[in-house]
């Protein structure tokens, strides 16, 4: 893969996450498990094809089509993740209960959705020519979303309760109302009335005494 196209696409991937996060550690994060998902299949494919299989090397491509494919899909999976921790805070949980809901939650659907595309490569791997791309991709969608979406991300999240992913819940917005747990109790007006409205009131029965006792001597 040339050395242009892989760092122009990093760096426009993490400049779309950093807009889209509103963080800087977040999309950090995410670059970070994106690259391991794609040296991962890599070195799996070595290990597979020049060292069971025999082969000579890989194919050119190879490294050009898991980058491609493994970076959207593996940051699709995190931001996935990502966002339902957000939401789970944004509800007023803790950072470790909401990556432990975020996983329980949103986990079984990305992980229907990357068996279902790894299955889907991995027929290729039924052809002599595209075989090592079928493995290459299976194999990296696979890491991403077992190793990276359910492992590395939620584990490096709860191990930062105050991290930036929290901050950008909203929580800490301007204008924005806390959780109901955080919120003060309503000062209730006491009823009882004040020294001058005490003092007031026997005089002003007084002398509407006065005034009804001399209407009836009239």
């Amino acid at each position: 893969m040339p050395c242009g196209v892989g760092a122009w696409s990093r760096v426009m991937t993490g400049l779309i996450l950093i807009l889209m996060l509103r963080a800087l550690f977040a999309p950090g994060l995410l670059l970070l498990s994106v690259g391991l998902g794609f040296a991962a299949p890599l070195g799996a494919s070595v290990i597979a094809f020049q060292g069971f299989a025999g082969h000579p090397g890989l194919v050119g491509t190879l490294q050009m089509i898991v980058f491609l494919f493994v970076a959207s899909i593996g940051t699709d999976y995190n931001i996935l993740m990502i966002a339902r921790i957000k939401e789970e805070i944004a509800q007023g949980k803790s950072m470790r209960a909401a990556v432990q809901a975020a996983v329980r939650h949103a986990g079984p659907s990305v992980a229907a959705a990357g068996i279902i595309l790894a299955a889907s490569f991995a027929i290729l791997m039924l052809s002599s020519y595209v075989s090592q791309i079928g493995f290459a991709v299976a194999a990296g969608v696979l890491i991403s979303m077992f190793l990276s979406s359910w492992l590395y991300v939620p584990a490096v999240d709860a191990a930062r309760p105050t991290d930036l992913v929290a901050r950008q819940a909203g929580l800490r917005r301007r204008g924005r109302r806390p959780p109901a747990h955080r919120r003060r109790p309503p000062t209730r007006r006491s009823l009882t009335p004040g020294p001058l409205a005490a003092a007031a009131v026997p005089a002003a029965a007084a002398a509407f005494n006065q005034q009804l006792e001399g209407d009836r001597a009239t």
